[in-house]
């Protein structure tokens, strides 16, 4: 970056200082690097739509997966808005849920009690 001299006074004292433009471009890279807010979370297939579409730095929002679907074991519905943006740890998954109650390793149909 190249700074522009500026004679500050009548006495022989030079100060280098950034430009008006370089300050500018230096803000601006500032406010994409850093962030006071988030837009919409990333999409997820599957999931309730986000009808909120600003959420303060720190929050937690919580994916619910669409009625006949369920979170798949092993995946998070949590996601936190950074100072950087939406956080890149979101694996969640929904999985189409079958009629009935069903054992997660197995996937053998528990019979439903009291239900005849």
């Amino acid at each position: 970056m190249r700074l522009t001299k500026l004679r500050v006074s009548q006495h022989q004292h030079n100060m280098e200082i950034p430009s008006a433009f370089q300050l500018l471009v230096l803000i601006g890279l500032l406010q994409y690097s850093y962030t006071t807010s988030c837009g919409p979370p990333p999409q997820v297939e599957h999931t309730k739509p986000i009808e909120q579409t600003v959420f303060p730095v720190n929050h937690t929002m919580r994916y619910e997966c669409e009625h006949g679907f369920k979170r798949k074991a092993g995946t998070s519905s949590l996601i936190k808005c950074k100072t950087t943006g939406w956080e890149s740890k979101l694996n969640l998954t929904c999985i189409e849920s079958r009629n009935g109650r069903y054992r997660a390793e197995s996937k053998t149909k528990i019979p439903n009690r009291g239900k005849q």
